[in-house]
């Protein structure tokens, strides 16, 4: 273990990263990094003239990455009006009741919400499709980033404000909202709703439910598929017999606010913990 005065949060970020490198260039499943080889392992970290640790280096150096990756996470909070986490009055009264269980629910059908068809694709390979400077998603069978694969500068054949889900799955973990018209993909299913009132805040609602619905449900011998897609009944929130659109748009804010408080205030706390070492490094 490295021992001195100087050692800190910061600098100690730069050479654990130094470690890591290391480890993962020199050890694997079959050559542990073990107590012993640890601590004769030799990492690389800047000095001095006078052959020192270079430490203001190092601390400089974490400070202007964790600046520029808080500055990105602060711009996108901003652009998409994430930065607003205080609770509106119906946003409060709907959480409330809420925890209380006094929200009325009914089960609907997908298949009732939605027009459900395979998505319409280009028979290309995917070096055909896909381009470094495209702007239009191309929607496959992956369960993360939004079930995007990459981007092509063809024409979308698919509308967006909609939702995207593999048949080939075990229940709703490939489902997502497509915001922008997208290209479609073999073994995708394409969602468009029958009701007006469909955007980010109900696609939340119905892709989390939906998933509650099929956990466990299905198997590699039956599939999610557009058949069972259409049967599968969810529960949302209800009004006269209908999905009551406004409450459920008002508790998807309220839910996203408790969740987007955390990283706003997290963020606030690093910003000036940041301002004050930037502060004391060019001091």
């Amino acid at each position: 273990m490295l021992q001195c005065d100087e050692l800190n949060r910061i600098n100690q970020m730069f050479i654990i990263a130094s470690i890591e490198r290391v480890i993962k260039s020199k050890y694997s499943y079959n050559n542990k990094a073990t107590k012993i080889e640890l601590k004769n392992t030799i990492i690389s970290l800047p000095i001095n003239i006078d052959n020192s640790i270079d430490f203001e280096f190092m601390e400089r150096f974490i400070i202007q990455i964790e600046s520029e990756r808080f500055s990105i996470l602060n711009d996108y909070l901003n652009v998409n009006n994430l930065n607003e986490y205080l609770l509106k009055k119906d946003e409060k009264k709907v959480l409330e009741d809420f925890k209380n269980d006094k929200l009325q629910w009914s089960d609907y059908k997908l298949g009732d919400l939605f027009k459900i068809n395979p998505t319409k694709y280009y028979r290309l390979k995917n070096d055909e499709i896909l381009s470094k400077d495209g702007n239009i998603p191309l929607i496959s069978n992956s369960s993360t980033d939004n079930g995007v694969m990459g981007f092509s500068n063809l024409d979308a054949k698919n509308e967006g404000n909609s939702l995207t889900c593999s048949d080939t799955t075990l229940g709703a973990e490939t489902m997502f909202y497509q915001k922008k018209n997208f290209i479609g993909y073999s073994h995708i299913q394409h969602l468009k709703p029958k009701f007006e009132e469909f955007d980010l805040k109900i696609a939340i609602a119905i892709i989390t439910s939906s998933k509650i619905s099929t956990s466990k449900k299905y198997n590699y011998g039956t599939k999610f598929n557009r058949v069972a897609m259409n049967k599968t009944s969810i529960k949302l929130l209800t009004k006269n017999d209908k999905p009551d659109y406004n409450k459920i748009r008002t508790l998807s804010n309220a839910i996203q606010k408790l969740v987007i408080k955390d990283v706003v205030l997290y963020v606030e706390r690093n910003k000036k913990e940041l301002n004050k070492l930037t502060e004391n490094a060019n001091a």
